[in-house]
């Protein structure tokens, strides 16, 4: 699927995975596009399966393979 056949973007969400909530806005077309960007990127990246560490206390609280991993935190 192309990312044109979803629409406009009508907000952008942030969410929160500490506290399971979200705030939305209303992007610039500037950070609209920024964010389509990177969403791209990352898509390719899943399909790719190309999953670098990221480790940060943060992260590796809501990791399923915290308790394997040789980068966690």
């Amino acid at each position: 699927m192309e990312l044109r056949e979803l629409g406009e973007v009508g907000e952008l969400r942030y969410y929160f995975l500490t506290d399971n909530t979200s705030i939305s806005f209303k992007g610039s077309d500037k950070e609209i596009e920024k964010e389509k960007e990177n969403l791209i990127e990352t898509i390719g990246e899943i399909k790719k399966q190309n999953f670098k560490p990221n480790p940060s206390a943060e992260n590796c609280k809501f990791c399923d393979f915290k308790d394997i991993c040789d980068f966690r935190v």
